[in-house]
């Protein structure tokens, strides 16, 4: 599996989630199945990635045990949610593919034809050459089979995670905020992971947060300091 992996240079898998997950990833340290969620007391609290249908039919295929992977960025539940909801995506260790338990699908895991295997057998269902091929979505043969899915059980552990990738500067500085420095995590913008640059959705380019008063005078001709920790003054 690891040959196979290494000759179709896979360096990096994705999984893409809402910022407002993003504390509670910290938390509880790794991303979690929708059924743990649950478990833990965390399913109402969490900001889904797909919609209500989506979430009906992962129930339906047995899916809420596992945490959903690609092995190309962008996927079209991507292209819909980005749109309504401020989103960032992790970047994960292929190797995970090689633990127990993971599944792969040759297609969306929801769709009505799906096959789910593991091991080697599951890996080469994959087809590499249309998920390396920049124009698939041209082809509707090739736009299924660029949605293959690596379903990894119940927990993915912040060790697995290489990098947290997002969409701008104003991003990157929330980010920041949320984890307050609390992890060795690497941030990073990296605008290939999103439709919306190319599309025109709209999204927050820069930010600032900041204590100092603004004023119509001054917030053209003044840089602010960027602030992400404040605290309560007495009198």
């Amino acid at each position: 599996m690891k040959e196979l992996l290494d000759r179709n240079v896979i360096t990096e898998i994705y999984h893409f989630t809402s910022i407002d997950n993003l504390l509670s990833i910290f938390n509880e340290g790794g991303l979690l199945s929708v059924n743990e969620l649950k478990k833990r007391g965390l399913a109402n609290s969490t900001n889904y990635g797909g919609n209500d249908l989506s979430r009906s039919l992962n129930g339906s295929g047995a899916t809420l045990d596992y945490i959903k992977l690609s092995f190309r960025k962008k996927q079209p539940m991507v292209y819909h949610v980005e749109r309504k909801s401020h989103i960032i995506v992790f970047i994960i260790n292929p190797e995970i593919i090689l633990l127990d338990g993971v599944l792969l699908t040759n297609e969306n895991s929801t769709a009505t034809n799906c096959i789910t295997k593991s091991g080697l057998e599951g890996l080469e269902m994959i087809d590499f050459e249309s998920i390396k091929d920049k124009l698939a979505w041209q082809d509707l043969g090739k736009k299924k089979r660029i949605q293959a899915e690596i379903l990894v059980p119940n927990r993915i552990g912040l060790d697995a995670i290489m990098r947290i990738c997002c969409i701008s500067e104003s991003s990157l500085e929330e980010v920041k905020r949320l984890c307050n420095d609390s992890n060795n995590l690497p941030i990073c913008v990296d605008k290939s992971n999103f439709f919306a640059v190319a599309r025109g959705f709209f999204h927050t380019i820069n930010s600032v947060l900041t204590d100092e008063i603004i004023t119509r005078e001054n917030v053209n001709s003044k840089r602010f300091s960027n602030k992400r920790i404040f605290s309560i003054k007495s009198g």
